[in-house]
């Protein structure tokens, strides 16, 4: 199964891309930027295992999303670590 995360303002999406048809199917969606006013999810990468994903964000904080379920239905647990001077 392909499975894509895209940030679009204060939320994350995960994908799933149906081939042949080259069709995008919403799996979920949820927020990952905090941050009071305007917040905005700047980018997310995949752990090398495809279990974990780390997005950072406007709100300068790095959030872990451990991925348990290959349908990844229902919510997902969240780490947050907030560093001084924010995310690089």
């Amino acid at each position: 199964m392909n499975v894509i995360a895209v940030c679009m303002g204060a939320y994350t999406a995960i994908y799933k891309l149906c081939m042949p048809k080259g069709e995008l199917e919403l799996l979920q969606k949820f927020v990952t930027d905090f941050k009071p006013i305007e917040p905005f999810s700047n980018c997310c990468r995949w752990s090398r295992d495809n279990a974990g994903l780390a997005v950072g964000g406007d709100d300068c904080a790095i959030r872990l999303y451990k991925v348990t379920s290959k349908d990844f239905k229902g919510e997902m647990p969240l780490v947050c670590e907030l560093k001084e001077g924010g995310h690089t």
